[in-house]
């Protein structure tokens, strides 16, 4: 989508070229990211293993720690406890 839109709102097609920039700096960033993936799995599939589980485990962590937890009611912890231990027990719902 980065690409058409990129090309559709150009003024070569008749567009106003408006978002051009941003739009041009996200497809500069994925190139990026594919150069560097290819560079670090030339390397070593390990590093790169590594590397791809570290970024997960580390936007885990962000998500985790950015959860408001005065926005979970105590409701929906017991019915999802209730649901848990039917499905471990193997009692029908």
């Amino acid at each position: 989508m980065t690409l058409t839109g990129l090309a559709a709102e150009s003024p070569f097609a008749g567009g106003s070229g408006k978002d051009s920039i941003r739009r041009l700096s996200a497809v500069l960033v994925m190139l990026a990211g594919a150069l560097a993936g290819a560079l670090l799995l030339e390397t070593s599939l390990v590093i790169a293993a590594g590397f791809g589980r570290g970024l997960s485990g580390g936007h885990c962590a962000a998500l985790r720690a950015g959860r408001d937890p005065s926005r979970q009611t105590s409701d929906s912890h017991g019915k999802a406890a209730q649901l848990s231990s039917r499905l471990v027990n193997g009692d029908s719902a």
